[in-house]
């Protein structure tokens, strides 16, 4: 269909990664007149965190259509064997298994901007308000995978899922941090997929804090004086990581399911009385982890 023309519709396949609070018109500059032109340039768009989703090797999974919630079945603990002796009965042993579940969690932003605002804007605001609400969309669920705290409506993030240490002091660091890999190698966690995800607050103190006394340390004995590796393992940094937190995981433990596609509603006749245009942008998904011992998270002293 003509953009921003015709019936109401629907159109799905909105990705992630691809808000708006309040209607986008004409008369206001910030809310949309910039858009007119009046020898205006490109859109210089808005400066946004990139995905973790894109930068971290989570497991994404998608819901076979027509069901609601998934249970994964996973082995909790496995059979053991024993020596014996040569006439000796093989003593038994048993698997025991559990579940996750995932359901699907909705979530959902909505803007709104006016026909003379679609028919005068260059570029078009529609395309605009689209790409920022699929950014918005990518941020909410980024964080929730994170940091959700699983009440209501929304995901548990797995930063409640798995294991919690703390740094004695904070002279300490290197030790905290030492103990975190220790954390996952004992719990036979593989290392292939370990990511550090850190804030730029921790990022800055691994930068500039050495691994021993100031005293007795010289230039190149920072804790990580490359973001680009701590231990050996690559380190992450983003802002959807709480301050005052290192992260140590095997990232394709944690699964991202999704339930369809991005719903994106253009709907032209609800509000047509005053001219406006409404747009909502809708998706579907859930996240757990495999393992609670596939993550730690490591609390810094501040």
């Amino acid at each position: 269909r003509s953009r921003g023309l015709g019936d109401v519709y629907k159109r799905q396949g909105v990705k992630i990664p691809l808000s708006l609070a309040k209607a986008q018109t004409v008369g206001s500059a910030p809310a949309g007149g910039f858009l007119v032109p009046d020898g205006a340039g490109p859109l210089i768009d808005r400066l946004t965190e990139t995905s973790l989703i894109s930068r971290l090797p989570i497991t994404r999974l998608a819901a076979p259509a027509g069901v609601g919630s998934v249970n994964l079945p996973r082995v909790a603990s496995g059979t053991s064997g024993a020596w014996i002796g040569e006439t000796a009965t093989v003593p038994e042993s048993s698997l025991q298994l559990g579940m996750i579940s995932l359901t699907p969690r909705l979530a959902g932003l909505r803007a709104s901007f006016s026909r003379m605002l679609l028919a005068t804007s260059s570029p078009s605001i529609e395309s605009v308000v689209v790409r920022d609400l699929g950014q918005s969309l990518t941020a909410l669920v980024d964080n929730a995978l994170l940091n959700s705290d699983g009440v209501g409506n929304s995901p548990l993030g797995v930063l409640s899922q798995g294991q919690s240490i703390l740094e004695s002091s904070y002279a300490n660091l290197w030790n905290a941090l030492a103990a975190g890999v220790k954390t996952l190698e004992a719990a036979n966690v593989s290392m292939a997929n370990a990511r550090w995800l850190v804030s730029p607050a921790t990022a800055l103190r691994l930068r500039t804090e050495f691994k021993a006394d100031p005293a007795d340390a010289v230039q190149g004995q920072f804790i990580a004086p490359e973001s680009a590796g701590l231990m050996g393992i690559p380190v992450v940094v983003s802002n959807y990581c709480p301050d005052a937190t290192a992260v140590l995981a095997d990232w394709s433990d944690v699964i991202l399911m999704q339930w369809g596609s991005g719903d994106l509603l253009i709907d032209q006749y609800s509000a047509a009385e005053t001219g406006m245009i409404k747009v909502v942008l809708y998706l579907m998904v859930d996240c757990a982890i495999r393992h609670s011992a596939s993550l730690v998270k490591i609390g810094l002293s501040s």
